[in-house]
């Protein structure tokens, strides 16, 4: 019996490559955090670079080829931006981290909320309206219903959020434009100092690592089941060109903090 939800989805914004890659680098970034942290700035690069390809084709599908977009596609792709929110606590306190690095992350979340304010505003109502628009959100929701209200307020808090956070790193640029290259370059803290702060701190660490892991499983849970109550086919086949290389770099990543944890020394600021 077909499925009267069934659409037909864009494997190249969301294939089942392209997911799983995005899980793999994320619970990365969280390990990392753990057990490599100085490893952590170039996983973050890593993370956004894909968060930038996963902003311009969004924008450009959603925008350019609005009719035939479909909403739960927009949602599924805006929802992996969201879900950079993983990367900025993971960077936020990590001393290691540039504060170019953090102001990056800061710009692209910034972009991806905007969209969602867009997406929960406007698009509704321009983009390609699926059989079903089911989505989840701690239980079985319709886009169009009552949700789309709440959509639009946390959105806006996020961007008004995010933009409030870039703010203040641009002041804090001004304040220390005459020596602004190290300012910006230079990790955050100085490894002593970091290592004094995570001893002092150790179980908000953990309690910190512990709530990522639950917001990572929870944002694997929205996007799997919304595509599935959504009849979205087309984007889980792996033996894919296009689906391969996400998967591919996703595994890599995560292998390389395995290989540094079983066969090199651990970062000593964390020992």
């Amino acid at each position: 019996m077909a499925n009267s939800c069934e659409i037909r989805g864009n494997a190249d914004l969301f294939g089942i490559g392209v997911r799983i890659g995005s899980y793999l680098q994320w619970l990365t970034l969280i390990i990392a955090n753990v057990v490599a942290p100085t490893s952590v700035p170039e996983i973050s690069r890593t993370i956004a670079v894909f968060q930038l390809a996963f902003l311009c084709a969004l924008a450009w599908n959603a925008l350019a080829n609005t009719d035939q977009t479909y909403d739960v596609e927009a949602f599924i792709v805006t929802a992996f931006g969201v879900g950079g929110g993983l990367t900025i606590t993971s960077i936020r306190n990590n001393g290691c981290v540039t504060r170019l690095t953090i102001g990056v992350t800061y710009m692209l979340a910034l972009g991806f909320y905007a969209f969602s304010v867009w997406l929960w505003s406007v698009g509704l109502n321009r983009l390609a309206r699926s059989p079903c628009s089911w989505i989840f959100l701690f239980s079985k929701l319709h886009m169009h219903g009552h949700l789309r209200y709440f959509g639009l307020v946390t959105s806006v808090l996020a961007t008004i959020g995010s933009a409030v956070m870039l703010v203040r790193l641009i002041l804090g640029l001004w304040y220390n434009r005459e020596h602004w290259r190290p300012w910006i370059l230079n990790p955050t803290s100085e490894p002593n100092l970091a290592h004094s702060s995570m001893q002092q701190h150790k179980i908000v660490r953990y309690a910190i690592r512990a709530a990522q892991l639950v917001a990572l499983a929870t944002l694997v849970t929205v996007v799997e089941l919304t595509i599935s109550w959504n009849g979205v086919v087309g984007v889980n086949d792996l033996m894919q060109t296009g689906q391969l290389i996400p998967f591919v770099v996703g595994c890599g990543v995560l292998g390389n903090i395995i290989w540094s944890c079983i066969f090199q020394t651990p970062d000593s600021m964390y020992q």
